[in-house]
């Protein structure tokens, strides 16, 4: 998130929704002021070979600062064995991008994680059908084929379609291995829906590893079988979340047209923190039953998986920005943090909150500061990796004093999930940040009205006017320093 390294807030890096994209350059653009070389990227990543190098010029074309992109590329290529990353991709997307979809999945492989791809295939379906003139109930989804002809049909389609994406892996050099039947076991939709369709219940994961073992990418239709043998035309994001219950990657990704998870207006939710978001969500009339269906089973999913895994849901072109940089691209989900409130700093852990702060701003804070100042409200991750403090410095209105988040935890929604929360508990706020602080843009979005002073910047929201304001810009711009020494960690922060 925003902030002054002496008063308001470290960069948090809220994810907000759709980021405008960038207009930065391989070799000289910026983004808030930071250029991202291509060789610089390059020497950093996991053995990359020429054919590669063009794949990631192209996907790298939106990101974002060059500390966000070599950060991601780093975590990624630090390990000894690459990650894996369950990828569930539409039929709709294989129709319109599989070009992108191929870039996307090479790219991935070429930065330490190891793609296991999931696809449907239901306008193939669809299409299919229409052309050999096989009748399907009005309204059925076309992947949950109705009569044993169809059936038939739809196997084809799905060889089709995941041949169609082999040969575009092997175009750009990617060894992928075809898996379209053997990996999952369901049964029939006991409600009629799914006709000859289904919904997984295990998997056979053998034949994902034997491809792995071989250095292949293992392309998996969302073909099903029973107990007895029969197929089953299955849901493919059921299927890959059955995989991912199994498989344990870092990364679950869903592909499609959308870029994200969608309200009915068609705005995308930047991130979802599922220990504070959940009960909101599905409170929401404008977001759809079948999407909330969806959160309800990765909420499970994720319940049961490492706390560092997590969900993406994004557009092909834009895979490499929703995972390489703090806006992302898309929506992230997580398991998250809880926000606490305090009302003071008598019940918080002051050792790790002292910690956590240093930590975000790069700077040793006061050894009074917690008895210097009158905190009124302190709203804190029940992980300490977010924390806003708001304090009084006379007046009725509430000064935002620290608002900070942790590196590690940068795009995945926990500062704006704090931010949430401020916004419903406080009709007014006021903060300030010093005039080159690189995350202004965002606090400018979100206030409603500011004022420069000397090194400051002062932002406020709820009030009317600036001369209904102008006595908390005063208190704001006399307030000292609460940071003494630079940490040594200095630098970390993009206030320090």
């Amino acid at each position: 998130m925003p902030g002054s390294a002496e008063s308001t807030v470290s960069s948090a890096g809220i994810r907000e929704d759709r980021p405008t994209p960038s207009t930065f350059t391989l070799t000289g653009g910026h983004r808030h002021g930071f250029g991202v070389g291509k060789r610089r990227l390059l020497c950093i990543l996991p053995r990359v070979d020429l054919r590669t190098q063009a794949i990631i010029a192209r996907l790298l074309a939106n990101l974002g600062s060059r500390s966000e992109v070599e950060q991601y590329l780093k975590h990624y290529g630090a390990v000894a064995t690459p990650r894996a990353a369950v990828i569930q991709v539409t039929g709709e997307v294989l129709e319109r991008s599989m070009d992108d979809v191929a870039s996307s999945l090479a790219f991935l492989g070429a930065v330490g994680l190891q793609p296991i791809v999931v696809h449907g295939a239901g306008p193939q379906i669809a299409a299919a059908l229409h052309q050999r003139g096989v009748p399907q109930p009005p309204g059925r989804d076309p992947n949950a084929v109705a009569t044993p002809e169809a059936l038939g049909v739809a196997r084809r389609a799905y060889l089709r379609t995941n041949n169609q994406l082999l040969v575009a892996l092997e175009q750009l050099g990617v060894r992928a291995r075809s898996i379209t039947a053997g990996v999952f076991r369901g049964e029939p939709g006991k409600d009629g829906r799914f006709g000859l369709g289904g919904q997984p219940l295990s998997l056979d994961q053998e034949p994902i590893n034997w491809a792995r073992e071989a250095g292949a990418l293992p392309v998996i239709s969302a073909l099903g079988e029973t107990p007895k043998g029969e197929i089953l035309s299955l849901d493919s994001a059921a299927a890959a979340r059955t995989l991912a219950g199994i498989i344990r990657p870092h990364k679950l990704i869903f592909l499609n047209m959308r870029g994200g998870i969608a309200r009915r207006d068609g705005s995308i939710i930047s991130a979802v923190n599922l220990s504070e978001d959940y009960e909101q969500l599905m409170a929401l009339d404008d977001v759809h039953p079948e999407v909330k269906k969806h959160l309800t089973a990765l909420y499970e999913l994720l319940d049961e998986l490492p706390r560092e895994s997590s969900v993406s849901f994004t557009s092909p072109s834009q895979l490499a920005r929703e995972l390489f940089t703090h806006t992302g691209a898309g929506t992230l989900v997580r398991i998250g943090a809880h926000v606490r409130e305090y009302q003071g700093f008598d019940d918080v852990d002051r050792i790790r909150l002292r910690a956590l702060l240093e930590d975000c701003f790069g700077k040793r804070l006061s050894s009074t500061y917690f008895q210097d100042r009158i905190a009124q409200k302190v709203y804190i991750s029940d992980d300490y990796r977010a924390v806003a403090i708001l304090v009084d410095i006379g007046g009725d209105t509430p000064y935002l004093d620290k608002f900070a988040v942790t590196e590690v935890a940068k795009g995945e929604g926990l500062g704006a999930s704090v931010w949430r929360r401020i916004r419903c508990d406080q009709p007014k706020l006021f903060w300030r940040a010093r005039r080159d602080n690189p995350v202004n843009p965002w606090y400018f979005r979100n206030a409603q009205g500011s004022f420069q002073g000397g090194e400051w910047v002062v932002f406020w929201y709820g009030f009317t006017d600036f001369v209904s304001a102008k006595d908390c810009v005063d208190r704001a711009l006399a307030l000292p320093a609460t940071f003494d020494l630079p940490s040594p960690k200095a630098g970390l922060s993009a206030d320090s």
